[in-house]
């Protein structure tokens, strides 16, 4: 009997250790990882840098770094690099800011802000859908450590209202196959009211008129209400 007992003490502290997944995750939860994960969340904060280095078709540099930074319904975007001015740099404000996951498999991200430069006003709407699940055990993480985003429809709507009184409207709908377009995040914290996701990765490209590497590193923190 006393065997039997520790055998039963042994087993539920593994499953206590296995809900534990990212650094930041609660110590135990009597909810899946699944369950935790679908729900109607508030993008509380959005970060994401783009650094990106490499030379023209005239071997000149065009490195630039592009950072995005939504927290308390502000959205900035800074650029070092002149060719983007004026174009956006500063702040603005998100009006929403929305990531809904299904247990289903289903997800739908909604992104809506305004913002202002010294030659037009700038409304956006993004909206992105698609599936999602976990990731198993690989590449030194555990399993269901990794969530996959698979992209299906991209939306995107911008109006400019132009200092000199004209107004122009850009409207664009991508559709993709399934596992054509997809973003990997790492879980850091998973908790029923709040989870943080983070990203890095490494693009290479060369076209006949440049060449140029970015390093891309993201970041959102996800709460309920």
């Amino acid at each position: 009997m006393k065997t039997k007992n520790i055998i039963i003490l042994l087993s539920f502290i593994a499953i206590i250790f296995s809900c534990k997944k990212g650094e930041k995750d609660p110590f135990l939860s009597l909810t899946s990882r699944k369950a935790r994960m679908a729900n109607e969340w508030k993008i509380e904060s959005w970060k994401k840098t783009a650094i990106s280095s490499g030379l023209n078709q005239f071997n000149q540099p065009i490195d630039s770094e592009i950072s995005y930074d939504l927290n308390q319904s502000t959205y900035v975007v800074n650029s070092p690099a002149l060719f983007y001015i004026p174009f956006f740099t500063g702040t603005a404000k998100t009006t929403e800011a929305s990531w809904v996951i299904d247990k289903k498999g289903e997800w739908t991200r909604t992104l809506n802000y305004e913002y202002s430069t010294q030659n037009y006003a700038n409304t956006t709407t993004e909206v992105a859908k698609g599936n999602w699940n976990f990731l198993s055990k690989g590449n030194d993480y555990k399993n269901k450590e990794r969530v996959i985003f698979n992209i299906t429809s991209e939306y995107k709507k911008e109006i400019f209202n132009n200092n000199n009184g004209t107004n122009v409207v850009n409207e664009s709908t991508e559709e993709y196959n399934n596992g054509d377009k997809a973003l990997i995040y790492e879980i850091v914290q998973l908790k029923s009211k709040e989870v943080i996701l983070k990203r890095s990765s490494l693009r290479d490209e060369t076209s006949p008129i440049d060449h140029v590497v970015t390093n891309t590193e993201e970041e959102y923190i996800l709460k309920k209400d």
